[in-house]
């Protein structure tokens, strides 16, 4: 999914999909219920489907993502690397 936010707060939350992707521009906070990270341009991100978040988009910007779900829980935190 190529991704371009048309809006600059949403809550994601019982979501059914995993989902990894990189951003290319732009930048916004996410918000969990005990850490926060800004995905940045030439960020690499994981956001797992069990956690619930906050979005505030700081300035306009584009991703490319990947949806996924899996048999199993995957056991790992929503994460962000800035590559």
């Amino acid at each position: 999914v190529k991704y371009s936010p048309t809006i600059t707060e949403w809550d994601a939350k019982k979501r059914k999909e995993h989902i990894i992707g990189i951003q290319l521009h732009g930048n916004a906070i996410h918000y969990f219920k005990d850490k926060k990270f800004v995905i940045k341009g030439n960020c690499i991100y994981f956001l797992n489907r069990k956690e619930d978040y906050r979005v505030k988009v700081l300035e306009q910007g584009t991703a490319i993502s990947v949806h996924f779900t899996t048999y199993d829980e995957i056991d790992i935190e929503s994460f962000s690397l800035v590559v």
